[in-house]
């Protein structure tokens, strides 16, 4: 697994894993901190939560 895709009503969220960006529809976002995988659970900032609001 090498990124995360969120997908809400119209947006379309794809975080890549050990990165500080999203891209949100296409467009890059710098996000506050980086998206981990340790192999079980995946941890996002919430930088990257407030765009799925």
């Amino acid at each position: 697994m090498d990124t995360i895709v969120v997908t809400k009503d119209d947006t379309t969220i794809k975080l890549p894993i050990n990165k500080n960006i999203a891209y949100v529809n296409g467009e890059e976002k710098e996000l506050e901190g980086v998206v981990v995988y340790n192999g079980i659970k995946t941890y996002v900032p919430q930088s990257a939560l407030e765009l799925i609001k």
